[in-house]
């Protein structure tokens, strides 16, 4: 498995950073692990599953520190994609809601400002 990854850190681990919602079920799948390491390749700290401790990894691959993806700023919602969002927002206890409108689309904001940011 080839799997992107931060540079090693103090503690011998490299962090998936993005893809850390699924890079470590594939490392767990994998019979090799190869990390292609970027500098440029953002952290995002965790508990285990967004990492792979030194051990595992079969081989290392340094790469040209390529810019990572991003995703372009503010985008306003279509009137579909409020009306689409407003059914998901009925259903929502506004007590226990936790998104943080600064990063989330416009048209899965919280539509009264009841919700706190993350």
């Amino acid at each position: 498995m080839f799997l992107k990854a931060a540079p090693l850190d103090d503690h011998g681990i490299f962090n998936f950073g993005t893809s850390c919602s699924y890079h470590r079920a594939l490392a767990d799948a994998a019979d090799r692990i190869v990390v292609e390491v970027n500098d440029k390749a953002p952290t995002c700290p965790g508990g285990e599953p967004e990492s792979v401790p030194i051990s595992e990894v079969t081989h290392v691959v340094e790469t040209d520190n390529y810019d990572m993806p991003v995703l372009p700023g503010y985008i306003p919602a279509t009137d579909d994609q409020k009306r689409i969002a407003s059914y998901y927002w009925r259903d929502i206890n506004y007590k226990s809601c936790r998104v943080s409108t600064a990063s989330c689309p416009p048209a899965y904001s919280c539509p009264e400002g009841h919700c706190a940011g993350a």
